[in-house]
């Protein structure tokens, strides 16, 4: 069996591929969810710009899945959405846009 050797875990994927991954694992997309593992890859594309890991992001916050090693919540991050800026639940304050 041919087998193409795995990418070193220091380097970094391209954004492009960060999104792919990441939306694999969150999707279950042939191989198990996995959220925990899926959260890195999204949170490198949504600062990248791309607004499905953004919005995976958003939900990930939202739902108490984006959770450290020791559950503590990682490091909220502010991404744009149609409304103003969304962040954790319990810390939004929505813009009113005047």
């Amino acid at each position: 069996m041919n087998r193409v050797p795995r990418r070193a875990t220091s380097e970094p994927l391209p954004d492009k591929e960060a999104s792919r991954k990441g939306r694999r694992l969150f999707y279950g997309i042939r191989c198990p969810k996995n959220f925990r593992k899926a959260f890195p890859y999204l949170l490198q594309a949504a600062k990248a710009g791309y607004v499905h890991s953004q919005n995976l992001v958003g939900f990930s916050y939202a739902e108490g899945l984006a959770r450290g090693k020791e559950g503590a919540e990682t490091s909220p991050v502010l991404v744009p959405c149609c409304r103003g800026w969304q962040a954790p639940r319990g810390s939004f304050q929505p813009s009113l846009g005047f």
